[in-house]
């Protein structure tokens, strides 16, 4: 199935569309020699530039981010994490990843916690996942970088954020990268949820199926209830031409997902598999 089919397949769910939007080269070479791979270029780039304080929905929505954001301009840390919270509902609930980005960036970077630098980078990872052009997925990659490396540098025991950073080097100029920090989160932690779904999203990602059941057969046994995992497995049991299994995870992913978006794409395959069994 090609990236084109993938999206009319999934229809509405975006993180499925980063899955097939990672450069082809990262797992093609994984067995082989990494001896030689080069040092991660480090230039620091901007973030693409957009007009946040102006976003396209209207309505009920539309009014409540504009108070909480005046509410943000006068509150205390406290308040802010809050509003903050409160803003990021409104704002993906309409798919504006980058304006939750920008006001907990803005909002939150004078304040050098690990928990508030991971808030920031959890926002600016969600604005990198979801960004649908190349450009904007770049900038804010490296916006997710600086700042979990910024936690990863008070507490280099967070390793769920270790293996999150990893995806955004598939956006940079080393994207083997990717592979390679994986590859140390599994080293000290073999039984890494993280760390096995996002290596298990690279097999899917370069064609390698036999291998992407592998690891997210081994995802489950960490974690039977991962249905992220349960879901990607599914794809790659189809991919594999393996029906009735594929169908057995989608439905088990029906039945217990509660996010809205990964449901809807079990559907979608479920339906297309009975349409063509």
């Amino acid at each position: 199935m090609n990236r084109q089919q993938l999206v009319v397949v999934i229809a509405a769910i975006s993180l499925v569309l980063i899955l097939f939007s990672l450069p082809k080269v990262l797992l093609n070479k994984e067995e082989k020699e990494l001896e030689n791979s080069a040092a991660f270029d480090k230039e620091q780039q901007k973030a693409p530039k957009k007009e946040h304080g102006i976003v396209s929905f209207k309505g009920r929505d539309k009014m409540k981010a504009e108070v909480i954001k005046d509410k943000l301009l006068k509150s205390d840390l406290a308040q802010s994490r809050i509003l903050l919270d409160s803003l990021s509902s409104v704002y993906n609930s309409n798919g504006f990843y980058d304006s939750t980005a920008y006001y907990y960036e803005r909002t939150l970077k004078k304040y050098n916690s690990t928990s508030n630098v991971i808030a920031i980078g959890d926002a600016t990872y969600k604005a990198y996942y979801f960004a649908t052009d190349d450009e904007s997925a770049a900038g804010w990659a490296l916006k997710t970088q600086e700042y979990y490396q910024k936690a990863l540098n008070q507490d280099s025991s967070l390793l769920d954020i270790k293996a999150r950073m990893a995806m955004t080097y598939t956006k940079g100029k080393n994207p083997m990268k990717a592979v390679l920090t994986l590859r140390e989160v599994l080293d000290k932690d073999p039984e890494n949820e993280q760390a096995l779904l996002n290596i298990g999203l690279l097999s899917v990602q370069s064609g390698q199926f036999e291998k992407a059941v592998e690891r997210f057969k081994k995802l489950l046994t960490v974690n039977k209830k991962n249905w992220l995992g349960m879901f990607y497995l599914g794809i790659a049991y189809n991919e594999l031409g393996k029906k009735d299994l594929a169908k057995d995870c989608f439905t088990q992913v029906k039945a217990n997902e509660n996010e809205v978006q990964i449901k809807e794409a079990a559907e979608q395959y479920l339906k297309q598999l009975s349409i063509n069994p």
